[in-house]
């Protein structure tokens, strides 16, 4: 058995190791380990936005609050940049864009570590940090990647490969891009509509202007998300065409009684009611809720 002055001279001889730090990495956009990064504290004017950032004005989030938690502990995790390829600033910011502005908004120099980044290997970066946020919308993200595309900085096959996402998912957000300029400009926030209904919108649109301004009529129900694609399509489609919904539809059982009916409202809400007599069945628990069940499942597959 080794003696304590043995094992303290052991503990003594290890080398503290710094843990390898790249959060940016998405499969070898960047190798360097935290040995080799140096932080650096510039001043914010040095440091212009990236002209591929995906953030746009109004998903920044509380900078306020933000800028506020710097003043008091500080800035925790630096920014990433480049050199910059303009004379009039140092570096171009590629990772941390909500970080540089609340240091603008404090007085604060930026923290940043210094990347010697392609295009590329730049956006690599920038999807890899916000690629699992919540707070950046499909919309934020469909047009980023349809900028990237492009200017021929990836492919929409690597953007398939390298986020992990399905070829229909990464079609989706790219729909985005292809919505007339009318459509977007009277929903107005962009960032309630999900991508499903960016590719329902856009072919949609692909039908011709009576569909967009058929569109245009329903901005407000879809900016408050009050509609999504299903029921986008069958308003478009009833405006359009002159199509009639049927607004309730009776369900009868044995002997011709009635179980339950099922309502469409305005904004083509469905709701089940159930008649005075299956109600009591379903308290007395005397009626096989499991098959009901099974029944309304089926209706709501292709509701209208």
């Amino acid at each position: 058995m080794p003696t304590f002055n043995e094992i303290e001279l052991k503990r003594n001889e290890k080398k503290f190791k710094k843990r390898e730090y790249r959060p940016w990495d998405i499969e070898g956009a960047t190798k360097n380990n935290l040995e080799e990064d140096v932080v650096l504290h510039v001043c914010t004017d040095q440091i212009k936005n990236w002209e591929f950032h995906d953030r746009p004005q109004n998903e920044l989030g509380d900078i306020e609050t933000l800028a506020e938690e710097f003043s008091k502990i500080g800035q925790q995790l630096p920014c990433i940049v480049r050199p910059s390829r303009q004379k009039e600033y140092l570096y171009e910011l590629i990772a941390g864009e909500r970080r540089w502005h609340a240091a603008q908004k404090c007085g604060l120099k930026l923290k940043i570590i210094v990347k010697d980044l392609s295009d590329q290997e730049a956006a690599l970066v920038q999807m890899s940090e916000n690629h699992n946020r919540k707070s950046l919308s499909d919309y934020a993200r469909g047009i980023s990647y349809s900028k990237l595309i492009d200017n021929g900085i990836l492919t929409q096959t690597e953007l398939t490969e390298r986020l992990k996402l399905s070829k229909q998912q990464i079609s989706r957000l790219l729909s985005f891009s292809k919505i007339p300029k009318k459509i977007t400009e009277a929903i107005r926030d962009m960032s309630k509509i999900s991508a499903r209904t960016a590719e329902q919108i856009k072919q949609l649109s692909n039908k011709g202007e009576e569909y967009i301004e058929a569109i245009i009529n329903l901005s407000k129900p879809l900016r408050e998300k009050k509609i999504g694609y299903e029921k986008l399509k069958i308003l478009v489609e009833k405006n359009i065409n002159k199509i009639e919904i049927e607004e309730k539809q009776e369900y009868l059982g044995k002997n011709n009684q009635l179980i339950f009916t099922k309502k469409l409202d305005k904004n083509l809400c469905i709701t089940f009611c159930f008649s005075k007599e299956i109600s009591s069945l379903f308290i007395n628990k005397t009626i096989d809720i499991k098959k009901v069940t099974t029944t309304i499942l089926e209706i709501l597959k292709d509701p209208i």
